[in-house]
């Protein structure tokens, strides 16, 4: 029996651990979604929210958008991270 209450406080210890990193994770995530809603550019939005919210790779991004390639998207997203396009003010 005091093995199990064992078991069970370290696998809460763990669980309280796991809430908070959730947690964090949660926020980070929010963050970098508000970053992505606030580029003004629509393409590069679009192509960083398919990239970075649904996780899709370069090729599948360029698919999405049509008449673009890979590489113009992964350089249209590069500039945008690098500060070379502005991002939309809020108001």
């Amino acid at each position: 029996m005091r093995e199990r209450l064992m078991k069970l406080r370290d696998n809460l210890h763990a669980a309280a651990y796991y809430e908070q990193l959730l947690d964090e994770l949660q926020e980070e995530i929010a963050e970098c979604v508000g970053y992505i809603e606030d580029v003004e550019d629509v393409q590069a939005r679009t192509a960083m929210r398919l990239r970075y919210v649904e996780g899709l790779n370069w090729p599948q991004v360029a698919y999405r958008m049509r008449g673009v390639s890979p590489d113009s998207v992964r350089v249209l997203v590069s500039r945008t991270e690098r500060g070379g396009y502005e991002r939309r003010r809020r108001g």
